[in-house]
């Protein structure tokens, strides 16, 4: 083999991968391989397509490279990254923006959970490299002769890899590819997973039909596996059937059926858990497949149901007494419409995640994907093909259900469905998939159910318990808007914006009741030269009020703290604005008092640089903490009532602010140093400070100052809320996200939306619910009143004007 005429390179040559090897091979392509064990690569490779090391496989690859993973998800696969990037050449552009020359890609074709993609899609990405993440699905057989193929991630790599992973995977019936692009980032593996999930539902709702064929109608296993080869032959169509089938008519040495010698406890590799959890936080009704989960996680606690057995009894004799055939054939509609309500949920799951992620998902080509090379895979045409034509038909579907063909079926279905389920309850047979199925029907086709009481309820509780509105002090979203909108608000739906951090549906769904909104404007290390500070900052001040101004039914100003009790007590979100950065007055303190009867409520005295008269934590120190004039603009904020904001400032101007200022000490947006040691967070000593003024630290998210790292989780973050809380006290902490400020957010608080999940996890963690009413509000409301206490006192005895002079000579 000449140098660099290598097709694709592959890591990892455990079954997966030599057969996915082979199948390349079959269909002309040079794939050169490498493997941690090289004498693998030997043994598997007799010729010149294999790598000694990673620099010699990137070495034989043709440009672009083409470099898939297929190793162990987590860890391993960023490791791997990490070795290949020193030798690929990164993409080029014209300008800084229109891509001339494709960078490199980098494909992961193992079993990852979609976030992974999603970070690794980003980080490659801003490298000048291309990500794919790409579902595999169809096992060694499907590797082997072409299996399903869900790539996403970067757009820019699938000209490159269309040819190759169309040819190597499976075909329909009609020779189509059982592989097309699936959509941006993470969403390869999103589709993979939503896939396993489905699977995990139609494996169950198979043992529901058999636990019932066996224990209800009598059936021996020869009959059941007769039953299933004439159910292969209709509508139930399937790989799963068909290997169920095949099981059943298996027997052992001494001719007992060897099924019915394996224990009913049944493993789980993580994927369908996954769905679970991600139907959940999309608050989708996934509840088919969140069942089948939870009925292999019961079959495992296999010794307690043993004992169960002999202490609870049920009813007896589970014995069908009717006529058998005509039940057998209601199990069979039952089986078929429980299979369409559990795609119709994972469909409903793909369209929440693509608008939660901002994905352009083809829902007609994922069925299609579907049809070949994957274990929920259909022998013929129908079923995924008539998912496909469903799509196609109206792109715009919601559900499945809504379909004609899809609608017409189950109703076809329905009474045999109602039959079974009713049969099978009362004569005690577990049947969790079936039954959720049935109730998510009837539950989706009535038009008003229960849940009114549920909401009474919750306002009833609500209103004597969670009087406190959600306060966030730190967001980015105005910036967002002046760059990504030149600033215009007015014709922007601000409702639905999916691939920000924030949006007013999230918002609500997030239960924010009060926002400072971060009027932000870049600082130069340079403070000496002229700027536009002043005006950058008043645009910004100018897009929070026409933010707020042009969506009156939700958002409303606020200049106090009786203003935000007041506006939440109103069922909107109270508004007040945060200057981020000393720059933003241009060593005026005229200015800072405009500011204030502009609406600024804080300010913080840095940003990444010094300014003329305090240290920033992100700059080489200047003047060992606060200047004198630095002393005279945190005294006029105190007599004005703007809070002395210390995120972004140095250690040693926190301290000397704090020893100046009167009012508490306040931080709109940082985490604690002790466990992440940016300089950008707070160390202990200070905290202690806090505790002394009766300040507050409202909680960063970016996973830089909670793990000082790209990664970090929803638990890491209430890691930096209790230590807070014990060091400076359970009321000296609160939350100041920075959202669409920042890139690298935890798993599990992406955007404004999920902040209750928070606070779930500390009240787990044993904080009283008084104490998270604290962190929601009350910690940061307490502070900003007695902020204003200080002024009123202030503004009695202090002659502000011989300041304004001395501001003349900074």
């Amino acid at each position: 083999m000449q140098n660099c005429s290598g097709d694709i390179g592959l890591i990892g040559l455990a079954v997966m991968g030599q057969n996915l090897i082979l199948n390349m091979n079959d269909h002309g392509y040079t794939v050169v391989a490498f493997n941690r064990t090289v004498s693998k690569v030997h043994h598997f490779l007799e010729n010149e397509a294999k790598a000694e090391s990673i620099q010699d496989l990137c070495a034989k690859l043709k440009r672009p490279r083409k470099i898939m993973l297929l190793v162990k998800a987590g860890q391993a696969v960023d490791d791997f990254i990490k070795q290949i990037i020193p030798f690929l050449e990164k993409g080029k552009f014209y300008f800084g923006k229109i891509l001339i020359v494709v960078g490199d890609i980098i494909i992961d074709g193992g079993n990852s959970h979609f976030p992974d993609s999603v970070r690794r899609t980003k980080e490659l990405e801003a490298q000048g490299f291309l990500f794919v993440g790409a579902g595999v699905s169809g096992g060694e057989e499907g590797a082997r002769y072409g299996p399903s193929l869900m790539p996403g991630g970067s757009p820019a790599a699938w000209p490159h890899l269309q040819k190759l992973f169309q040819d190597i995977s499976a075909k329909t019936s009609s020779g189509e590819p059982c592989c097309d692009w699936v959509g941006e980032g993470g969403s390869g593996h999103y589709v993979k997973m939503v896939h396993n999930g489905i699977e995990y539902g139609d494996m169950q709702i198979i043992s529901e039909a058999y636990l019932i064929l066996k224990d209800v109608v009598g059936l021996t296993a020869d009959e059941m596996g007769d039953i299933l080869d004439e159910w292969n032959k209709g509508e139930l169509n399937s790989f799963l059937i068909e290997i169920t089938r095949d099981i059943l008519k298996f027997k052992d040495t001494d001719g007992v059926p060897l099924v019915e010698k394996i224990r009913d406890c049944a493993g789980q590799k993580g994927t369908g858990k996954w769905t679970a959890v991600s139907a959940l936080d999309n608050g989708m009704p996934v509840t088919l497949i969140g069942e089948a989960v939870f009925a292999r996680c019961l079959s495992a606690i296999k010794e307690e149901r043993i004992t169960a057995s002999t202490i609870l009894n049920g009813p007896k004799g589970l014995r069908f007494s009717g006529d058998k055939k005509s039940f057998i054939e209601d199990i069979r509609m039952a089986v078929f419409a429980a299979k369409i309500i559990s795609y119709a949920q994972g469909f409903m799951l793909l369209r929440e995640a693509a608008k939660s992620e901002g994905w352009h998902l083809n829902y007609g080509g994922i069925a299609l994907m579907w049809r070949g090379g994957c274990i929920i895979r259909r022998l013929g045409i129908v079923f995924l093909g008539d998912i496909t034509k469903a799509f196609q038909t109206n792109p715009n579907l919601t559900n499945l259900l809504l379909d004609p063909f899809f609608s017409r079926a189950v109703l076809r279905c329905t009474p045999s469905f109602r039959r079974v389920v009713s049969q099978s309850l009362l004569l005690g047979v577990p049947i969790p998939c079936l039954a959720s199925a049935l109730t998510f029907f009837d539950g989706y086709r009535t038009a008003k159910g229960g849940a009114n009481i549920l909401q009474a309820q919750r306002d009833y509780f609500g209103a004597h318990t969670y009087e406190v509105p959600l306060i966030d002090t730190h967001n980015d979203f105005p910036m967002k808007v002046f760059y990504k909108f030149g600033g215009k608000v007015i014709d922007q739906d601000l409702n639905n914006l999916p691939t920000w951090n924030t949006d007013i549906n999230r918002l609500k769904k997030g239960k924010v009741g009060g926002q400072m909104w971060s009027a932000y404007v870049g600082c130069n290390k340079d403070f000496q030269k002229n700027s536009e500070n002043v005006k950058d900052t008043l645009v910004q001040i100018d897009i929070i009020k026409r933010i707020v101004e042009s969506n009156p039914e939700f958002f409303e100003f606020a200049r106090s703290s009786d203003d935000i009790i007041n506006i939440h007590q109103r069922g909107k979100l109270a508004s007040l604005i945060g200057v981020e950065g000393g720059h933003s007055i241009d060593n005026s303190l005229e200015v800072l008092r405009l500011h204030y009867e502009l609406g600024v409520r804080y300010m913080t005295l840095t940003h990444g640089c010094n300014t003329a008269w305090a240290d920033s934590a992100t700059d080489v120190e200047l003047h060992g903490g606060l200047t004198s004039f630095g002393e005279i603009v945190v005294q006029e904020m105190n007599r004005l009532g703007m809070m002395v904001d210390l995120s972004h400032v140095s250690h040693k101007t926190m301290r000397h602010a704090l020893k100046i200022s009167k009012a508490p000490a306040f931080f709109s947006h940082s985490s604690a140093f002790s466990l992440c040691n940016s300089q950008r967070n707070v160390p202990d000593d200070v905290l202690k400070l806090i505790s002394d003024t009766d300040g507050v630290v409202m909680v960063n998210f970016f996973s830089g100052y909670i793990t000082c790292s790209n990664n970090s989780t929803l638990k890491d973050v209430a890691d930096h809320v209790e230590y807070i809380a014990n060091v400076a006290g359970v009321d000296k902490v609160g939350f100041g996200a920075d959202f669409d400020g920042v890139d690298e957010l935890p798993v599990g608080l992406e955007d404004v939306s999920k902040y209750p999940a928070l606070l779930v996890e500390l009240l787990d963690r044993g904080f009283t619910e008084k104490e998270v009413m604290g962190f929601i509000g009350n910690n940061f409301l307490r502070v900003l009143k007695k902020t204003e206490l200080v002024s009123k006192h202030l503004s009695d005895s202090v002659d502000f004007e011989d300041r304004l002079v001395l501001s003349k000579h900074c």
